[in-house]
């Protein structure tokens, strides 16, 4: 069993901080407090288990705002990358409600590293397809677009290779 150099006293834990068990050589977060012998829970992984505080140690943990920042969008990069689809379909909708839907979703596509997605916009008399091309014009995120080949969609759609 592992020495501890510097235990913990009771006074000094909160519910939710985060502490090493020298048996097990793992991180952990308190569950409880501990009681008059100095016993309390922790969640280890998915495991919950009942250590004396002479079996932990505490975690400094310093982490700063940019750090945490860091971790929320690397959460977020995640969660787009998962759940983007390679294209998107504006049939129907007018064309200012299309340009803000398209809009964001490139901003998404992009954030979630494609290369290359499709623009489903139809046929009809032209207007999506004109505007949206305005809007992949001068999009920060689009590097060009073409209209669709004949197995692709035809005029019906437009695809747009990103940055």
């Amino acid at each position: 069993m592992p020495q501890n150099d510097s235990p913990v006293r009771p006074g000094d834990l909160k519910l939710g901080d985060r502490v090493r068990v020298l048996s097990l050589d793992q991180k952990g977060n308190v569950l409880t407090l501990p009681d008059d012998k100095g016993d309390l829970q922790l969640q280890v992984g998915l495991l919950k288990m009942t250590v004396n505080l002479k079996q932990i140690s505490k975690i400094q943990e310093n982490v700063t705002k940019k750090e945490k920042q860091k971790a929320r969008y690397g959460a977020l990069y995640r969660s787009k990358a998962q759940a983007i689809s390679m294209s998107m379909n504006v049939i129907g909708k007018n064309l200012d409600d299309a340009s803000m839907e398209v809009d964001k979703y490139l901003d998404d596509a992009y954030m979630a590293g494609l290369k290359e997605v499709t623009i489903i916009h139809g046929r009809g008399a032209g207007i999506l397809r004109d505007g949206l091309s305005q809007l992949f014009r001068h999009h920060k995120h689009v590097e060009k677009y073409r209209k669709g080949a004949y197995n692709e969609g035809g005029d019906g759609v437009t695809i747009v290779t990103l940055r």
